[in-house]
């Protein structure tokens, strides 16, 4: 989480929203294959885990990786516009600044994941 927030603080810096949270979740039986760190630098590995396979308890490994993800927009006059627009006929719009961008994914991300 908290390098999630180092990222979309980063954004929000650059005017920069419209993105999403992609978590990779990959099962591992063999317990031979390493994922590279360069193509996967928020990775981490739940080493020896059980796991019901067709009704059978097996021994895995599980990797999890995540990353901000999506077509970066710039907050720029059309957002803005947008942003009033919406905001007219909608509780909770989608195009909001960047700030409340970040803050407002920053908080759905932390519901999702469940960690501080």
């Amino acid at each position: 989480m908290e390098q999630l927030k180092c990222d979309t603080s980063l954004l929000s810096k650059h005017n920069l929203m419209d993105y999403s949270l992609l978590i990779f979740l990959q099962y591992d039986l063999s317990r031979i294959i390493e994922l590279p760190k360069d193509n996967f630098p928020y990775c981490f590995v739940q080493k020896d885990m059980e796991v019901q396979l067709e009704g059978e308890p097996q021994i895995m490994n599980r990797y999890v990786c995540f990353g901000i993800i999506d077509y970066l927009t710039n907050f720029n006059l059309l957002k803005v516009m947008e942003e009033k627009i919406k905001n007219t006929y909608q509780h909770n719009p989608s195009a909001v600044h960047p700030q409340l961008y970040m803050k407002r994914f920053v908080n759905q991300c932390h519901k999702v994941v469940g960690t501080n």
